[in-house]
């Protein structure tokens, strides 16, 4: 920090005199008289970060990867029923208490048996958070497994570019975990993503239609473990929603 002159003015904030100083700040020179002014120069350059963070990610991962049938997706269209009430109520908690998630890298894993709105929770989530201005990355895991493994075929993108755009981003969903072929080699790259979500304090939201035991199974000790210290695991004990609807569709088709 460096002062350029003194002057006999004061702060129209503190009331205070003031000086002029300059100092970098991550990269940004800012230039103010005090202290009060200084927070406000660094929390503009905290959100020119933020954006272009926000810009390199949307890129990487088009506009957060929900694709048309979950672009829909909300709180006020998911479809309540018996065994819901616990994961709506904590969706709706973790966008609420986003900014306090933000400090404390907790997030959320949903389990429970298959199409009963885990997935549509975890979309609505995505796009509350967009609307708050941070960057969000909405992942299904089997198609990131075939992401990772296709880098080695193309120079269109990099495995080093992919796992950098999920450990960066303010919050990573990985949806249907369990799902696709788990190898040494996935379990390297999705244990190097969780830890540096961890380490950096990123909360990481996560949908599964095993129970805990078979996820353990299947994505392995070290893993498991990871997870353990960065989720609260809520269980969606509904039944399947998409069988409900196929049946009722079935039986209107019947008569």
């Amino acid at each position: 920090m460096t002062a350029l002159s003194k002057s006999s003015e004061y702060c129209p904030k503190c009331h205070r005199s003031y000086k002029n100083y300059h100092e970098e700040y991550k990269g940004y020179g800012i230039i103010y008289h005090c202290d009060c002014e200084r927070e406000e120069k660094i929390k503009e350059v905290e959100e020119i970060i933020r954006e272009n963070k926000k810009r390199r990610i949307e890129k990487l991962f088009q506009l957060s990867n929900l694709g048309r049938r979950f672009m829909g997706c909300s709180f006020d269209n998911f479809e309540k029923r018996k065994g819901t009430e616990a994961a709506l109520i904590a969706a709706k908690e973790f966008v609420r208490n986003f900014e306090v998630k933000l400090k404390t890298g907790e997030g959320v894993l949903f389990y429970g048996p298959a199409g009963n709105g885990k997935t549509h929770l975890a979309a609505a989530i995505t796009k509350e958070i967009i609307k708050k201005g941070y960057s969000a990355i909405f992942q299904p895991t089997a198609e990131l497994m075939y992401r990772i493994n296709s880098t080695y075929k193309t120079e269109e993108e990099s495995e080093l570019e992919i796992i950098g755009g999920l450990i960066e981003s303010h919050l990573l969903i990985l949806d249907d975990l369990g799902k696709g072929k788990w190898s040494e080699k996935v379990e390297e790259r999705i244990y190097v993503v969780l830890d540096g979500r961890y380490r950096n304090l990123y909360p990481t939201i996560i949908t599964t239609n095993k129970n805990m035991n078979d996820l353990e199974s299947y994505v392995g000790g070290a893993v498991f473990d990871r997870l353990k210290e960065m989720v609260v695991m809520v269980h969606n004990s509904a039944s399947s929603y998409r069988k409900l609807k196929m049946k009722e569709e079935g039986n209107v088709r019947t008569n």
